[in-house]
């Protein structure tokens, strides 16, 4: 994931042709406490610098954050039914804006969709909020920077040196009068890479 002001922000994006249909029923609904050690196994398979357990339960409990999983299995809009949480999203919301905190699909379930789905839960609630969106992505990660694109982000500016390894970022925003956000539906998704989701940005 790419710092996204004071967050993160993963690569999940869309190639050419449909998404891969999904093998499980897929459900995305709202991060709660009880899913923060399946999110810290989300960011350890996807991430160099992986939040803690203790971190995503922080950041569930916080009242200006948003947080969406993606569910797999039967039952998985049943309370303690669930399924595997396979990926996230979030937002913080800051003086007015929303800061994209992380953007993650498991490798095994990626090639399906569902970043695309998961971004486009989020680029919802902050249309909802009112607010504009903002993240950073490596310059290289034109994974990323694809589906951002595909979802109405535009490059606004760049920090340098902003990873540990010097590269610089790119500064995304997403305006709330942009219309551009997709169906919410899994058959519409564009669909994801199987490339492992970077969780620097890289």
């Amino acid at each position: 994931m790419t710092g996204a002001g004071p967050g993160r922000c993963g690569a999940v994006a869309p190639a050419p042709g449909r998404a891969t249909p999904p093998e499980r029923p897929i459900t995305l609904r709202p991060a709660r406490a009880g899913d923060a050690a399946a999110l810290a196994r989300v960011d350890t398979a996807t991430s160099t610098q992986p939040w803690t357990e203790a971190t995503f339960l922080t950041e569930v409990a916080h009242p200006d954050r948003t947080y969406v999983v993606a569910c797999a299995g039967a039952g998985a809009s049943q309370v303690n039914s669930d399924g595997e949480v396979v990926g996230y999203a979030g937002l913080a919301f800051l003086a007015g804006d929303a800061h994209v905190m992380g953007l993650a699909v498991l490798p095994s379930a990626q090639g399906r969709g569902y970043g695309r789905l998961l971004l486009t839960a989020v680029c919802r609630a902050a249309a909802a909020a009112d607010a504009a969106m903002t993240l950073e992505v490596r310059p290289s990660n034109e994974v990323a920077r694809r589906l951002y694109r595909s979802v109405g982000f535009i490059e606004a500016g760049r920090r340098p040196g902003y990873y540990p390894d010097g590269e610089d970022a790119l500064i995304l925003w997403r305006h709330v009068t942009d219309t551009t956000i997709p169906a919410l539906t899994t058959t519409d998704a564009t669909p994801a890479t199987p490339a492992t989701p970077t969780t620097d940005g890289g």
